[in-house]
C-alpha cells in the first residue's frame, strides 16, 4: 500500500514552516515519514510547492488542484496511487507510532478507514478507496471542501479510541502540530 504524506499547509498558525520545524534535531516531516516508511511500501510527499522540500528522502509530488485545502492532497494521491487503497497521512502528526498505522493499514471495510478520537475525526490519518472518487468530485464541484464531509456521504470505518489503546495507550499519535501550544504539548510528551 503507498501512502501520501501531506505537506501543502501554510503553516499560519504556527508562524514559519512547521514541516521543517527541527524538533529535537529531526524535522517535523521527516519524523512522519520514519513512521510511514517502516509500514508502507512507498511513500510521497505531496505539496503545493516541491522544491520546499528539497531535503525530503521521499519523492515530492506536486498538488494536481490549485484548492488551499486538504481534499486538493486526497486528489493528487487518487490520481497517483497504483493500488485500490492508500493512507493519506498529513505531514503534521509528528508523534504517529508506527503501530498505530499498522492497524490502519490492517482495515478493509469501507470506501475510508479513520480514526475517532474524543470524539474528533481525524480524516488525515485514514486509509481511502477509489470508491469515493465520484462522491469526492461532485463534493468540489460544489465548493464542499471539507473531508470530514466527505466521510459523511461514503461508506467509513471509524477506529474509536477505545479500539486503538493498545497500539497508542497515551493517544499521542493524535496530536498534530497546528500552534506553539501544540508544540510545547509535543514537547512535553517526548520528554
Amino acid at each position: 500500500m503507498e501512502c501520501f504524506i501531506l505537506a501543502g499547509g501554510l503553516s499560519r498558525r504556527f508562524g514559519e514552516d512547521k514541516l521543517s520545524y527541527s524538533l529535537k534535531g529531526k524535522k517535523v516531516l521527516e519524523r512522519v515519514l520514519d513512521s510511514a516508511e517502516a509500514v508502507f511500501e512507498r511513500v510521497f510527499i505531496v505539496a503545493k510547492d516541491p522544491g520546499k522540500f528539497y531535503w525530503a528522502r521521499a519523492p515530492v509530488v506536486r498538488d494536481t488542484i490549485p484548492i488551499q485545502a486538504p481534499i486538493a492532497g486526497l486528489v493528487t494521491a487518487l490520481e497517483r496511487a497504483e493500488g485500490e487503497r492508500f493512507c493519506l497521512l498529513a505531514g503534521d502528526y509528528p508523534l504517529i507510532r508506527e503501530r498505530v498505522l499498522r492497524r490502519l493499514k490492517e482495515c478493509s471495510e469501507g470506501d475510508a478507514v479513520v480514526f475517532r478520537i474524543k470524539g474528533q475525526v481525524h480524516p488525515l490519518i485514514g486509509v481511502y478507496s477509489k470508491e469515493i472518487k465520484g462522491v469526492m468530485e461532485k463534493r468540489i464541484n460544489h465548493g464542499e471542501l471539507s473531508l470530514v464531509g466527505l466521510l459523511e456521504n461514503v461508506k467509513t470505518l471509524f477506529i474509536e479510541e477505545n479500539e486503538i489503546l493498545e497500539e497508542d495507550p497515551d493517544l499521542i499519535s493524535f496530536i498534530n502540530l497546528n500552534t506553539r501550544d501544540d508544540l510545547e504539548l509535543i514537547l512535553e510528551k517526548t520528554g
